[in-house]
């Protein structure tokens, strides 16, 4: 982190702490989103909120190129209830195995 950073304190709920994290992401500070994301995980938010935290981290990680940490979560988002998520963790997916973006293949 910078000098001139602010740090947030992360002892708050887990939406609290999921809004920092997009925060940071609308910011491009990824590392930093991460560590919000992870924050409110650790709360045990509802199933809904989870699935969207993993979603947030394995996109936060495709921006960082970690692949590995971005296919742990997207495999998460994947076998979500909600079919639009799954369709979102499988774009992360297929980017997490291949470093191609699966909406790109279509055209």
């Amino acid at each position: 982190m910078g000098e001139d950073e602010e740090v947030i304190n992360v002892d708050v709920d887990a939406a609290t702490a999921k809004g920092y994290g997009d925060q940071k992401m609308d910011a491009g500070d990824y590392q930093g989103a991460i560590y919000n994301y992870l924050d409110a995980l650790d709360q045990n938010p509802d199933a809904e909120m989870s699935e969207r935290l993993h979603y947030n981290l394995a996109n936060a990680y495709r921006h960082l190129g970690d692949s590995a940490n971005c296919m742990e979560h997207a495999k998460i988002v994947v076998r979500s209830h909600n079919e639009e998520w799954s369709v979102y963790g499988l774009r992360l997916f297929y980017w997490a195995s291949t470093g191609e973006e699966l909406d790109r293949l279509s055209g």
